[in-house]
């Protein structure tokens, strides 16, 4: 595999941070100018952007055929829709369920599903047309349904006191993702098993990769052939612990350190993720 011998090539990785920077930073990559970086997102000051970039951001780092978003929380409905409406967008057929994603997404994926019929592979959508392309509501949904059950374990089990559940619901989406991120730190993990962060499933509202339609979720059983497809059609796998998230990057494997990622290798399955020192997770995961 290509990407087992990039553990032995330290010198060919660069910094995400540096990377997205200087790319982003000046250039016409987002259809922004000047420090769009940091104005952006703030990772320097923000927790919640710091923690983002670290789990999602690889999405930055792809191919510049790929239109980039012009933050990385995206704050409601009307600027995703916004942001969407400028995209190139085809939707395609997988197993029965239309899924959105940006043209040169979607043509990758049409080439990956005929390599696999070919070679008698199924390659199915996990939970329908949400496979694919997502709006913010979408994300928002998902979101609380990990959220809801956890805050209630938490909440039976005394480890979260019941005036802090009672309130949860009336801050504001951002104040109630910083409490989550603070609860984490401290143990109380929001996970579905409860021993793994809530980041490893799904991303908070706004700050999805499948806001900017270029995820695919891929129905277990993810086999090394499924990856294998995946992998030579430009889609890695980006968020680690999340087995099924494939991410459109559209570069070949060997370019992926060069452009700010670093292997990450979790349970047998090789994660591309920001080459960060000291990155934010409080996730369990090695």
């Amino acid at each position: 595999m290509a990407g087992a011998n990039l553990f032995a090539q330290p010198n060919a990785a660069v910094g995400f941070l540096d990377f997205v920077a200087s790319r982003l930073n000046g250039a016409d990559v987002s259809g922004v100018s000047g420090k769009y970086f940091d104005q952006a997102c703030p990772h320097a000051s923000n927790k919640i952007a710091r923690r983002v970039l670290a789990e999602y951001g690889a999405m930055f780092t792809a191919s510049d055929k790929i239109k980039l978003p012009q933050v990385c929380i995206f704050s409601d409905e009307v600027s995703v829709r916004d942001f969407q409406a400028k995209l190139n967008v085809t939707e395609i057929d997988v197993n029965g369920s239309v899924i959105r994603l940006q043209a040169p997404a979607a043509k990758s994926m049409q080439t990956l599903l005929q390599a696999a019929s070919a070679l008698n592979v199924s390659v199915r959508p996990l939970d329908g047309a949400v496979a694919g392309g997502r709006d913010y509501a979408d994300t928002k949904r998902i979101w609380l349904s990990r959220v809801d059950p956890a805050l209630k374990y938490w909440s039976r089990r005394s480890r979260i006191i019941e005036e802090e559940s009672a309130s949860f619901g009336n801050l504001s989406m951002q104040d109630q993702i910083e409490k989550i991120i603070n609860w984490e730190e401290n143990g109380l993990l929001f996970g579905t098993s409860r021993a793994v962060s809530i980041f490893t499933s799904t991303a908070p509202p706004g700050t999805s990769q499948h806001i900017s339609l270029i995820a695919f979720d891929v129905a277990p059983p993810v086999t090394s052939m499924v990856r294998t497809l995946f992998n030579a059609n430009g889609w890695y796998q980006t968020v680690k612990g999340d087995v099924a998230h494939f991410t459109y990057l559209g570069v070949v494997e060997s370019e992926l350190p060069k452009r700010g990622l670093k292997p990450a290798l979790h349970n047998g399955t090789l994660y591309w993720i920001p080459n960060i020192e000291n990155e934010p997770r409080t996730t369990p995961l090695n």
